[in-house]
């Protein structure tokens, strides 16, 4: 009650309480209303010291945030117990795992909201994502496309939960916020007028989570666990004051892919973005190039002159890297497979770059990117046309055109299939002192398919699918 309402209740004669009674409000003396007034708990939600300095003064200390690695978290999840494992879509399939050794394992693809301004979107193209982490799983899961920034079909997953369920998956993959939406899902199906709580301790901020957090979801239990990291990764390479800008990444709808600037690479030159990447073009080839990834895209005569461009910037340009100058020492060189059309770079929890080469291909160079260690980096055939319509033919039928039948084609506005070849790969690590990285991959290609008997993910003596195209992709995350 506020303090106006007080101050007119002491006014009132008894008339005046007694019609305020007749409208079903309580008559209760000033001193008693205002003695209530003061006993009130008031709801707040509790936060450390150590996360409201990350998220409120862009205090952020890496040393206090040190992530689990995969086997930590899974030891503390029990052998019966359900597991829903929380990806990106925005750098996917990068961030997904193939966590077959667990029963009870379920997959959700989170960040949705960052390639379509819509759930219907989601719906329409969900048979890529569905195919694809069956694919690189080795079997067929329950997927579920959510947003827990958006609450798209929070509570379709809220459904199919078991009574306990842990939430798993790398640093930055939303399962605070996810857990969040779904404690407000239960609690709106218990008291439909409740208003929903505030999302608490999410952030894009890496490992904010320090230990398993339990919420009691109307029945069924929610187990926020720690984001895993591998020992060498991304979070130490980019500046405090930079890490959360980088890791909210660059919202670019799939509708508007086409219509986004492109930058244009000539051959022998070097592209990057923040300074986390250095990509070098063949000789004799034209590329336009999309950076999908926050930070402004930068390009330059040589990686040369690129790396010692950001760990020397002119005055002008000394905010536009977010990298630390001290970590591009030591890059690791790697090599794009051979690809048809355009590809997307993809950057572990940082975004992706399109690749679209023009013109005819004159040389057997290879595309190469020059990173810190610690970017995990993959390519995939462009996203966008899996999630966008292109004119197809339909079917060829025929017709009569002044008397005659002629073939007629039909055409149709339809989104590609997965197709049977490789959509996907990992990059090959090339030595710095290599003069033919082609050979070099060649010969790596070959040893994989040697120990592996395949150079698809798992090994299926049914499997039939294409090894020629694509030929020197290795599709395993």
């Amino acid at each position: 009650m506020s303090l106006q309402f007080l101050s007119a209740f002491s006014k009132l004669d008894e008339e005046g309480r007694k019609l305020l009674n007749s409208q079903s409000y309580d008559v209760l003396n000033p001193s008693d209303i205002q003695q209530q007034h003061q006993q009130s708990p008031i709801e707040e939600e509790l936060i450390c010291q150590r996360c409201h300095n990350a998220l409120h003064h862009n205090i952020y200390i890496p040393s206090e945030h040190q992530p689990l690695n995969l086997h930590e978290v899974l030891d503390s999840v029990p052998p019966r117990d359900g597991i829903l494992h929380v990806f990106s879509a925005y750098d996917f399939p990068l961030s997904l795992v193939s966590l077959r050794g667990r029963r009870n394992v379920t997959y959700a693809m989170n960040k949705i909201d960052m390639l379509f301004g819509h759930d219907t979107g989601v719906r329409k193209y969900s048979g890529y994502f569905n195919t694809m982490v069956n694919r690189l799983v080795g079997q067929r899961s329950q997927l579920h496309i959510i947003s827990a920034h958006t609450s798209w079909s929070v509570d379709r997953l809220y459904d199919s939960l078991g009574k306990m369920t842990h939430l798993v998956g790398f640093v930055n993959a939303g399962k605070t916020r996810l857990a969040n939406r779904i404690m407000n899902v239960a609690s709106s199906m218990v008291n439909p007028g409740r208003r929903l709580k505030k999302v608490v301790g999410s952030s894009h901020l890496p490992a904010l989570t320090r230990e398993n957090i339990t919420h009691n979801c109307s029945g069924k239990v929610i187990v926020d666990t720690p984001g895993f990291l591998d020992s060498n990764n991304l979070f130490g390479l980019i500046k405090e004051e930079h890490l959360k800008s980088v890791l909210q990444g660059r919202k670019v709808l799939m509708q508007d892919l086409k219509r986004e600037r492109y930058e244009s690479l000539k051959g022998g030159q070097c592209l990057t973005v923040g300074g986390l990447f250095f990509l070098k073009a063949p000789k004799d080839t034209i590329v336009q190039v999309k950076p999908v990834c926050r930070g402004k895209p930068w390009t330059f005569s040589s990686i040369e002159k690129a790396v010692d461009t950001v760990k020397n910037p002119p005055t002008a340009m000394k905010d536009m890297f977010y990298v630390k100058p001290e970590k591009l020492d030591q890059l690791v060189r790697f090599a794009i497979p051979p690809f048809y059309g355009s590809v997307d770079l993809v950057i572990k929890d940082v975004g992706y770059v399109q690749i679209t080469p023009t013109g005819k291909k004159n040389t057997e160079e290879l595309f190469e990117v020059y990173a810190p260690r610690g970017v995990v980096l993959g390519v995939r055939e462009t996203i966008e046309h899996f999630m966008t319509k292109y004119l197809k033919q339909q079917s060829i039928k025929k017709t009569k055109v002044k008397g005659q039948l002629v073939d007629k084609d039909t055409l149709k506005m339809k989104a590609m299939k997965v197709p049977d070849y490789k959509v996907f790969s990992r990059l090959y690590e090339i030595p710095m002192d290599c003069t033919d990285p082609f050979d070099e991959m060649k010969s790596q290609y070959a040893r994989h398919v040697r120990e592996f008997g395949t150079s698809y993910h798992r090994v299926d003596p049914k499997d039939t699918r294409d090894e020629t195209r694509n030929e020197y992709w290795i599709e395993k995350v």
